[in-house]
């Protein structure tokens, strides 16, 4: 059996739910063993019976030690690094962060990994985790394997070592033809690149056949962040609302603009109309999927280059029977074909939205049409059992190679 070491910057994390519907499959694969690693924050000692561990404080003491040892065994390593560094400073003190992690967990780890070395490195994301996977290739002399997707790419211009870790990665994976693009253009060897999306493991049961009348109901579901839209979307809330448009939008989700989009609720006078939910359990989420007429996303690119490639929300929409109305942002175009399985419409300008909106409400034939090739194309791309086993395989053909 082959052992892969898997490096997170954290898991497990219930923002990337996708990440552990994947390793629950992977861990069925009775060719490989996987060992999961979290550089920061997680909990637990297992995960799908797989062993997880977590970086602590003897970590961080650990990690000064393997410093002063490869300054003193590996100068010329130690120099290498130094110049990239200096060469492609990071853009940003998150990713400045992210390195120091990457870095940190590699100098810990690397006396473990070399008297009980893994088949392979495998990091989830080009920034930490595939720092740490490079530096403990070079330390150890195991080969790595890495993903790379919309954040590692664009957030301030991207993963300040990227270039580097895709040309010593065995095989990157990315999950949006947007994405394979984006990184040949940055100078990956199109050879390596590998197009595997995400997926789900179980599909909801299809909706039954039925008008229903009534107030529209609207889902949006994400993290509060400017990438999602969502001071958009509530200027779409306020312009239904001006229409005298019977409506009630569900926004499920946390994080750092919970204040001012509550406050854009509050002055818009749309408390009636637009629910700001929170963080809710996937339970309550998948209900809200089975609840909502139509699924609004309002992604954009955001002032720091930050995007989303394909989203899983998209994905999971898609598979509950709700109807998607989206932006045509980075790699959502790929799975939310207009007028096909869904409609594609401008950020920024809500007026295309309430028509499409009003439109699709008196055409139901519509609906399922689009209901029907949005959940055929999800299940032909978004199947975890599917993707992961793909993913599976091509650690498996490296392995064997």
């Amino acid at each position: 059996m082959r052992k892969i070491a898997y490096l997170f910057t954290t898991f497990p994390k219930d923002s990337e739910t996708f990440l552990q519907r994947e390793i629950k499959v992977l861990a069925q694969n009775n060719e490989l063993s996987l060992g999961l690693y979290s550089f920061f924050r997680g909990k637990g000692r297992s995960f799908a019976g797989c062993p997880l561990y977590h970086m602590g404080f003897k970590d961080w003491i650990k990690a000064v030690w393997g410093l002063l040892r490869m300054i003193f065994f590996c100068p010329g390593l130690t120099g290498q690094g130094l110049c990239r560094i200096m060469v492609n400073p990071p853009r940003s003190l998150t990713n400045a962060g992210e390195q120091v992690l990457g870095i940190g967990f590699a100098l810990s780890h690397w006396s473990t990994f070399r008297q009980r070395p893994p088949d392979r490195f495998h990091a989830v994301w080009a920034t930490g985790p595939a720092t740490a996977a490079l530096l403990l290739s070079k330390l150890t002399g195991i080969p790595f394997s890495m993903e790379a997707h919309a954040y590692d790419m664009y957030r301030r211009g991207g993963d300040c070592l990227l270039f580097s870790k895709m040309r010593k990665a065995e095989f990157i994976r990315t999950s949006t033809h947007a994405g394979a693009t984006e990184l040949v253009r940055r100078g990956a060897d199109p050879g390596k690149v590998h197009l595997i999306r995400r997926g789900l493991v179980d599909f909801p049961p299809g909706r039954q056949k039925t008008s229903r009348q009534g107030p529209l109901r609207l889902l949006s579901v994400g993290r509060l962040v400017p990438k999602k839209g969502f001071h958009f979307l509530l200027d779409i809330a306020s312009a239904l609302a001006a229409r005298d448009v019977d409506f009630h939008l569900r926004l499920i989700g946390d994080g750092p603009l919970w204040n001012s989009l509550q406050e854009k609720i509050c002055k818009a006078g749309l408390s009636s109309n637009v629910s700001l939910s929170g963080k809710l359990p996937m339970e309550e989420v998948w209900r809200s999927h089975h609840w909502a007429d139509f699924y609004l996303f309002t992604g954009q690119v955001a002032a720091d280059g930050d995007r989303d490639g394909f989203p899983n929300v998209l994905g999971e929409a898609m598979a509950s029977g709700a109807v998607i109305l989206s932006t045509g942002v980075a790699g959502t175009s790929e799975g939310v074909q207009d007028r096909v399985t869904g409609r594609l419409l401008p950020f920024g300008t809500p007026e295309p939205w309430i028509e499409a909106l009003l439109e699709l409400k008196e055409d139901p034939e519509q609906q399922e049409s689009f209901q029907t090739k949005a959940r055929h194309w999800v299940q032909q791309n978004f199947d975890a059992h599917r993707n992961a086993g793909e993913l599976g395989r091509l650690h498996r053909t490296f392995l064997t190679a």
